[in-house]
């Protein structure tokens, strides 16, 4: 007995596949009678619903009105070949053209935040160079069937932790010592402008005071307790999520972090002496000292 997909046909169009297990012919005169269709024919894997039947050939229905069918292929084609590179692309039918798209943006798009995601889900999100990219893949290889989110709805920002909750069922934040925070900032994004660097301590000021604000709603995780020890944050967050962790590899997440540093992708220092003392004229400042001032009390708060 073999089992095979049969396509529904009616004014041409395909509504509709369904799977037979040798059936014969009053069966099938059963449905075309009752659904009022031209034929009920083997598709053999080739028919999509919304497609069209022509007699001989089945054809895909078109993913966009500007692209061209392939007649021999049954393949619509774009009019513009899209880019063969190492990059990503999507269609943009209103420009006709390909755009490049990130894998950062799909990673966003996924959730539209509009709903509760399906459980178990965690969203983290931190001061920038706080710790999330080591956070989200301690918790990527930890939970790998957990719905993961960096920010609601884009990474770092303060209107995550009180837009977020109760959308998720955990809101977790790393949270690290702002001279650190900052200093890999400098390092990451060459900063040399007094002006780019209190910049820096502004925001990182708006999300400690965010997180404070909410903070009776969100799991704190501190930096330096995640390097030194991930496996006491991955049991913390099982216990909340209420489902036992993936088996991993300590060392083998401990060795990301010494990977994102290479290239000054996450860029942290391990000693900060010589940039804060090429740094001093910027950082001596009064405008920094006192933002700098207001981001420790709130981070030795968070912590204690």
């Amino acid at each position: 007995m073999t089992k095979e997909n049969y396509a529904f046909i009616k004014d041409g169009l395909v509504i509709n596949i369904a799977v037979f297990e040798d059936p014969d012919n009053e069966l099938l005169a059963h449905f075309k009678d009752t659904f009022s269709l031209d034929h009920i024919i083997p598709s053999e894997g080739v028919a999509i619903i919304g497609g069209t039947y022509d007699g001989t050939n089945f054809t895909p229905p078109a993913p966009y009105p500007s692209w061209v069918l392939d007649n021999d292929l049954r393949k619509w084609n774009p009019p513009i070949p899209m880019p063969y590179n190492e990059k990503l692309y999507q269609w943009n039918e209103e420009t006709i053209s390909w755009e490049e798209i990130y894998i950062e943006d799909l990673y966003r798009r996924h959730w539209s935040g509009a709903t509760k995601p399906l459980s178990p889900s965690i969203l983290i999100d931190s001061v920038a160079r706080s710790g999330n990219q080591f956070f989200n893949e301690v918790i990527h290889q930890a939970f790998p069937t957990a719905f993961q989110h960096w920010g609601y709805q884009y990474p770092h920002n303060p209107e995550s932790f009180a837009a977020a909750i109760g959308k998720f069922d955990v809101v977790a934040t790393v949270v690290r010592n702002p001279i650190d925070s900052v200093a890999s900032s400098i390092l990451a994004y060459n900063l040399t402008d007094s002006t780019e660097i209190i910049l820096e301590l502004e925001k990182t000021l708006e999300m400690l005071t965010a997180i404070q604000n909410n903070k009776e709603n969100i799991s704190i995780f501190n930096f330096d307790e995640i390097v030194a020890n991930p496996t006491a944050a991955v049991s913390r967050l099982a216990n909340q999520l209420n489902i036992e962790p993936e088996p991993y590899d300590e060392e083998v997440i401990k060795d990301l972090l010494s990977i994102t540093q290479s290239g000054l992708n996450y860029a942290l220092p391990n000693n900060n002496n010589n940039l804060l003392e090429e740094m001093k004229n910027i950082l001596a400042g009064e405008e920094f000292v006192e933002l700098l001032t207001q981001c420790t009390d709130i981070y030795t708060e968070l912590i204690s």
